[in-house]
């Protein structure tokens, strides 16, 4: 595995981000609704949808010594409560070590998977 480093997202990342939105998308709703798969990309890794999204909530992303994008992750609060609102890692990168802890019916998108680690 290549050295990557962890670093805050800017607008300068967005064709990156785009690109790795477009892959997680794929392996997570292809098998269930490739209609879903396009709605997703569209609505949430549009070019404006990642810069709005970058300049509201703190990204941190994961990028390869060759500059490519393999993980990013968005980080809040909800009250007093720490949120990841989004974890993606590219699929060649193997598993992030996280497990659902629930899910929310979110329609008309699919379910809000809620994940943690334990530490």
């Amino acid at each position: 595995m290549a050295d990557i480093a962890i670093r805050p997202a800017t607008d300068e990342d967005i064709l990156g981000l785009h690109d790795l939105g477009v892959v997680v998308t794929r392996e997570t709703h292809d098998p269930i609704d490739r209609a879903t798969d396009h709605q997703t990309v569209a609505t949430w890794w549009s070019h404006d949808a990642l810069r709005s999204s970058i300049a509201s909530t703190r990204h941190w992303m994961a990028e390869e010594g060759d500059g490519r994008i393999v993980g990013i992750a968005g980080l809040s609060r909800r009250a007093d409560i720490p949120v990841m609102w989004k974890l993606y890692v590219h699929p060649e990168q193997g598993t992030a070590g996280f497990y659902e802890a629930r899910r929310e019916p979110d329609p008309p998108y699919p379910d809000q998977v809620w994940m943690q680690r334990r530490l």
